[in-house]
């Protein structure tokens, strides 16, 4: 059981910076119009570990977002031991509702959002479900030829983590907050992401749209 409570909270950390590109939409700071879709990649560093993941999602209505992605998350050697990598794979869904219009031309949207995450690591299995509202704008500039972004997503967590016959669920609340920046089809961004008492995790994001 020892073992099992060693993996929760970092692995809840790993499971979001995967799952955060995955939901592209004003509220995650990834405007996209209907029926497009966009491909993001993505780099975090948590303490003594570093992430990389990829996601893909396409927008399949004026509300409805859904997406995919993978992220592996490497550790630092501990004490000379090498530390096995860990997989993650999620789904992810959201659901964009506009705010009211601006007279200054800023996009504003609140979006509840859901993703689901199985990860791999040695021999522990994890389950995480991050479930939140997101908050976000889009508004030009450098004379239209550009937007920027920001956006606030706070959410609760549960994960539940197995191995050798035993389980331990585990639940905190967390937020995740960031802004990119987009010309023409590209994007690039960075994004802060901190569960409970946890320290919390910088990442970076780029990505094109199609």
């Amino acid at each position: 059981m020892h073992r099992i409570r060693r993996f929760l909270g970092l692995t809840v950390l790993a499971v979001m910076a995967t799952a955060s590109p995955a939901i592209a939409q004003v509220c995650a700071g990834i405007p996209m119009a209907t029926g497009s879709t966009s491909l993001v990649g993505g780099l975090s560093f948590p303490d003594n570990a570093n992430g990389y993941s990829i996601a893909v999602q396409h927008k399949a209505n004026q509300a409805v977002v859904v997406g995919a992605g993978y992220g592996l998350t490497t550790f630092d050697d501990i004490l000379g031991f090498e530390v096995p990598s860990m997989h993650q794979f999620v789904v992810s869904g959201a659901y964009e509702i506009p705010l009211a219009a601006t007279n200054t031309g800023v996009d504003l949207a609140v979006c509840p959002d859901v993703s689901f995450g199985y990860a791999r690591w040695d021999e522990v299995t994890i389950l995480t479900v991050p479930l939140g509202v997101s908050f976000g704008a889009a508004f030009k500039a450098a004379e239209g030829s550009a937007l920027i972004a920001p956006f606030v997503g706070p959410f609760f967590a549960w994960q539940r983590a197995s191995a050798d016959g035993e389980s331990e669920s585990d639940s905190d609340l967390g937020f995740t907050l960031g802004t990119n920046f987009l010309v023409a089809n590209f994007l690039f961004g960075f994004g802060y992401t901190k569960i409970g008492d946890a320290d919390g995790t910088f990442g970076i994001r780029f990505g094109m749209f199609f």
